[in-house]
This record gives structure tokens, sequence and C-alpha cells, in this order.
């Protein structure tokens, strides 16, 4: 048997099986010498408070707030515009950017009710044009289908992804082409699968 395989051996059986007595050990070391202390903190950071939700400066209607230390100059100063009030309470209302992924996970409230948006040329608002996916191999392709959005929301929308009808269709690895289709109207949007 090596050395270094006994080396081996013992460390294992030191954190191992005798974790209890490492931790005894140490504690024994800090009442003799007191607790370890932190590096000090430099002195060009400083704290800011944030809403811990969308990281932005807190807003009036943030519920929280939560302390961040930044360098000078990159901290958030917008307000946080998530909060809203809405007919005497304050609820969420999160960018369109990522509402695509908070309904797929549950999280998306719809905000506050506002009247959508009935005029205007097609537009595809999910996904966004370039967005990249990750293929989920634990997961069957029929439930990995891109989510599909378009305004004003009032149009009935033909969907196709690469030529195909979209409840067809099944995603793959690589580029993918999104249509939506509104009589003579059309606007198509470029996703990657990967």
């Amino acid at each position: 048997m090596s050395f270094s395989h006994d080396v081996h051996s013992c460390a294992w059986e030191v954190f191992g099986y005798d974790g209890p007595l490492v931790r005894a050990a140490f504690v024994a070391l800090a009442a003799l010498h007191g607790d370890p202390t932190s590096p000090t903190r430099p002195t060009a950071l400083s704290e800011h408070p944030i809403c811990p939700l969308s990281g932005m400066a807190p807003g009036p209607h943030c519920p929280h707030r939560k302390l961040e230390v930044f360098l000078p100059g990159t901290e958030p100063r917008e307000p946080c515009t998530w909060h809203i009030p809405c007919h005497g309470r304050v609820v969420i209302a999160y960018p369109e950017n990522v509402r695509p992924w908070t309904r797929a996970v549950g999280l998306d409230t719809g905000g506050c009710p506002r009247e959508e948006i009935t005029q205007g040329p097609l537009r595809i608002t999910a996904p966004l044009d370039g967005t990249r996916f990750a293929l989920e191999n634990f997961r069957p392709l029929a439930y990995q289908q891109p989510p599909l959005r378009a305004s004003p929301a009032n149009l009935s929308v033909t969907w196709t992804i690469d030529g195909q009808p979209a409840e067809s269709w099944r995603p793959s690895l690589g580029a993918h082409h999104i249509r939506a289709t509104h009589g003579n109207e059309s606007a198509s949007v470029k996703i990657w699968f990967e």
C-alpha cells in the first residue's frame, strides 16, 4: 500500500466518519484563539438598498428591501417597476422579456389588468428574436415547445415553426424560424435550441 493511499484513506476517515470529532476540534480552536475574522471590506465598496426581486433600487411599493454591496457607480439608480399598485393592493408586473419563463413556472400573476393592445402592426412578443432555449433530454419534446404570443392580442394568429404547424412541431438542436400570420400580415423571429 502506497503512502499517498494511506494519506487519502486517513483523510477519508477523518472527514467521512469522524466529522463530529473534527467539528469539536475547530470549536476548541475557536474557544482558544477567538472566532475567525473576515477580511476587511475595501473602502471603495458601499452598501445600497435594492428590491430583492427586481434588483433595482427600491420603489415606493416594494414590500422588501435588502442591502447589497456595490462598487462606486454600479449601484442601481432606477426605482423598481415590478411592484405596482393595483386596485388598493400591490402586485408584481413582471417585464415582458421574463414573462414567458414566469408563466412556465407558475409565477406570473399578470400584474394589474390593463387594456390589451388592440391595434398596430402584427409582432411576435414571445419568444423574442434571438432567444436561446436549453433542450432538456429528461423532458418529453412535446413539453418543450416555445411560448408563442403576438400583439395585438385580439388577433387570430396562425403559427408555424420551420414551416410546420406549431402544434405538431417538436424541438431539435439548432436554429428555428417562427412565423406568425394574420391575413396578409406576418412577423417572424429566429430562436435556437442548444
